[in-house]
């Protein structure tokens, strides 16, 4: 790489003057790339060598015009401000926009800044087991207050005591990942993730989500202690699964709704969290072995909390935590390890609280069944007396009422109706001896949030006022140890009872969808062939494209304008192996994804 060459252009337009300053080649001083000067095409590779810093002001433009990189050896100090951001804009190819090689991160600090793809954006090092650097990256590098759009950061060091750190930033349509193997941990604090891919690849150290939003993505772990910590996090439409088995994942005071947790091969602990689904014959979390505690497994009526296949060193285990409203609350199907399940509450599960497809025998006491019938229990428990080849559950002694020290049960039978303008909602009363009261929510439902909620006290009625009947409203109950932090999360508030209001006639939504959507795809499993169904209230460009649990692109099969109406596709995966795979629409604004199963 030669010396760098930096060409300063002057355009002159009238009275008005344009600069732009063309760079390339290796720093021979401390750089500074400053507003006056921007923007920056970068029409080469850049380096930063050991000794010296290059410094970006605030308001400046970096363009790749080609496939080029920023190698940082010594430092780059990107501090843009809240009111005047650096932006970079990446050209396409292979080569990341800032690569760190054999330095200490520390030195090197990223604020306010935005990166826009299609170019991947920062990478710590690029080594693998037998090719590794001779001096490694160092320290922390920490980034703040930026934006991440079509691009991508990763970590690729082997076996360094480096570390990524983002803080405060906002993802889209990116990639999150720790490479294969022994790479270093990525933790994202204060983050806002939409419509990416997250990878924690074998081997890899970990991706750690503290105090973050991950909406409509992917989340994927290969083996051998990759992991994901999930702290006070909201995960809404984001589904986890692995392709490879023996890592582990933590879900501490966090909520899933409709992310399906598919991990076969691993361990998931889940305490003090919410795991919220409502598609039908949907599962809320498989795992091989299982730890939950204090938690909340809620379906919508059908479907399956928990499928669970401990081997033989393990245990699963789940212990004060509320199973309710699923078809079958807990599944167990292989004939390894041990299960004990002890001290929950097993409410409206309408076919099975507990499924033993096993010949393990499980401990199953101290629980609440919803019922002091031993007969009722009985038939809520499939076991050996249904089936000799199967094992034997304990169920007594059994619980005559509620656990308190378990999460506090959403209220059931919410209904709304219309008086005059205002909107009256009832509920029956909750049956814990705690209860203390019901919140009311109402406007701009996330998923898991509403903008308004009112305190009615200890009654099962209430009226709204400058609501709509077809308005998502939703009731919660509190228990006496509410204390206005995390309530959900620590079970002292339940999470939401929803009475859902339809916006149409079965035949008006036929005749015309009134909102995007995409189906489920079916058969599902399938072998070789399935079809994938959407909805367009409008017409629009369709992109629709399947993805492997890397984030790979696998096969596009709708990138077309298509008209409002019923759409169907076919998928013929007879070139793919078996596995999970994942299908993704993107329609105007609307995103969605989905994941399907290929069984050969």
């Amino acid at each position: 790489m030669k010396s760098i060459k930096i060409t300063l252009i002057i355009l002159l337009f009238g009275s008005l003057g344009y600069s732009q300053t063309n760079v390339s080649g290796i720093i021979t001083a401390n750089a500074l790339w400053a507003a006056s000067g921007s923007p920056f095409n970068v029409i080469g590779d850049v380096g930063v060598p050991s000794v010296y810093t290059l410094t970006i002001e605030p308001g400046v433009t970096v363009n790749f015009t080609g496939d080029y990189q920023i190698l940082v050896k010594g430092n780059i100090v990107i501090n843009g401000s809240s009111s005047n951001h650096v932006v970079f804009n990446g050209s396409t190819g292979s080569e990341i926009m800032i690569m760190f090689k054999s330095t200490d991160l520390s030195n090197s600090t990223i604020n306010y800044t935005d990166f826009t793809g299609p170019q991947y954006a920062i990478k710590l090092a690029d080594e693998s087991e037998h090719n590794q650097d001779q001096t490694k990256n160092s320290d922390t590098l920490k980034v703040e207050y930026s934006s991440f759009n079509n691009t991508g950061v990763f970590t690729d060091g082997y076996s360094t005591t480096a570390g990524l750190i983002i803080n405060n930033s906002t993802f889209s349509s990116s990639i999150i990942k720790g490479y294969y193997p022994s790479t270093e941990p990525i933790i994202l604090k204060s983050c806002t993730i939409d419509t990416s891919i997250i990878i924690s690849d074998s081997y890899n150290y970990g991706i750690k989500i503290y105090n973050s939003t991950v909406t409509r993505s992917m989340f994927s772990i290969g083996c051998c202690g990759a992991n994901f910590i999930i702290d006070k996090s909201n995960i809404y439409k984001s589904a986890f699964s692995d392709y490879n088995v023996n890592y582990y994942v933590e879900v501490n005071q966090s909520i899933l709704v409709e992310s399906q947790i598919y991990l076969g091969g691993g361990l998931v602990y889940v305490t003090n969290s919410v795991i919220a689904f409502s598609a039908a014959d949907a599962l809320g979390l498989v795992t091989r072995n299982v730890v939950i505690s204090n938690s909340t497994i809620k379906g919508n009526g059908s479907g399956t909390g928990v499928v669970t296949a401990s081997n033989s060193s393990y245990t699963s285990s789940i212990s004060n935590s509320l199973i309710i409203d699923n078809s079958v609350g807990i599944k167990v199907i292989e004939n390894m390890g041990s299960y004990d399940f002890q001290n929950n509450n097993f409410i409206r599960n309408t076919t099975y609280a507990l499924n033993n497809q096993s010949n393990r025998s499980i401990t199953a006491t101290n629980n609440y069944w919803g019922t002091t019938n031993s007969t009722e229990i009985e038939n809520l428990i499939y076991h050996e007396n249904d089936d000799l080849d199967l094992g034997p559950v304990t169920y007594n002694p059994y619980r005559s009422s509620y656990n308190t020290s378990a999460p506090i049960s959403p209220p059931a039978n919410v209904l709304k109706q219309t008086s005059g303008s205002d909107v009256v909602i009832t509920w029956d009363a909750n049956p814990e001896s705690d209860l203390a009261g019901y919140n009311v929510y109402w406007g701009s439902p996330t998923g898991y949030s509403f903008a308004n909620v009112v305190d009615v006290g200890n009654v099962t009625t209430y009226t709204l006022s400058g609501v709509s009947i077809t308005d998502t409203i939703a009731v919660t109950a509190y228990d006496m140890d509410i204390d206005g932090t995390d309530d959900q999360v620590e079970g002292n508030e339940s999470w939401f009872a929803i009475e859902p209001t339809s916006l149409g006639t079965k035949d008006d939504d036929v005749l015309s969808p009134t909102a995007f959507t995409l189906k489920q795809n079916y058969p599902n499993p399938f072998n070789p062939v399935t079809t994938i169904s959407y909805q367009l209230p409008k017409t629009t460009f369709v992109n629709l494209s399947i993805y492997n649990v890397v984030g790979q692109l696998v096969e596009t099969l709708v990138n077309e304008y298509d008209n409002a109406g019923f759409h169907t596709v076919e998928w013929n995966a007879s070139r793919v192996g078996s596995g999970v795979y994942f299908y993704r629409i993107e329609a105007g604004e609307y995103t969605e994804t989905k994941k399907c199963l290929i069984l050969k």
